[in-house]
């Protein structure tokens, strides 16, 4: 019983810091350090694999290939193995204290579309990091980190074609 109160105090403060940072940017039109980081840090492994073991296979390795980079910016909550899943990264993001889901994105965003929600058109889903220009995410025929769409195209392709809601999360 103790140890649950103990736990429920930390979740507590955990979601006051979130809303506090929220009233704070209530806007939420401000790159923070943290999705600065992000950024700098998906820009920087272009061209690689992030998940060399391939764990998950490349053509589905999305999830895994941008929770291994939160768990390189030291994301709490992301086993070793990463989260394999767009449903399963999307339910972390939602419910994590270190990310806040804004209506704009920004460089360093995360951009979701998850698998099972479009209108059919798509098997899979997606995930990718918002950048300057283009979206950064895993290259299913490479298993390379590119910046494979223009931010239109990725519209056009997950929410026009295949009927997916993109989410978008700042690591506050």
């Amino acid at each position: 019983m103790k140890q649950q109160l103990i736990q429920l105090l930390i979740n507590l403060i955990a979601l006051q810091t979130k809303l506090l940072f929220m009233l704070k940017n209530k806007n939420m039109n401000e790159q923070t350090e943290n999705s600065k980081r992000l950024y700098a840090l998906a820009k920087s492994l272009l061209y690689t694999d992030i998940t060399p073991e391939d764990k998950v296979s490349d053509d589905v390795a999305c999830a895994s290939s941008l929770s291994q980079l939160l768990r390189m910016l030291g994301v709490k909550g992301i086993s070793t193995g990463g989260i394999a899943s767009t449903i399963a990264l999307d339910e972390f993001l939602e419910n994590s204290v270190q990310f806040s889901q804004v209506d704009t994105p920004l460089p360093g965003d995360v951009c979701i579309n998850v698998t099972g929600t479009g209108n059919g058109n798509l098997k899979h889903g997606h995930v990718g990091t918002w950048g300057k220009a283009y979206v950064m995410s895993n290259d299913s025929p490479t298993g390379l980190w590119l910046a494979g769409y223009k931010h239109k195209e990725w519209i056009d392709y997950f929410e026009v074609f295949g009927g997916m809601r993109t989410k978008y999360y700042r690591y506050i």
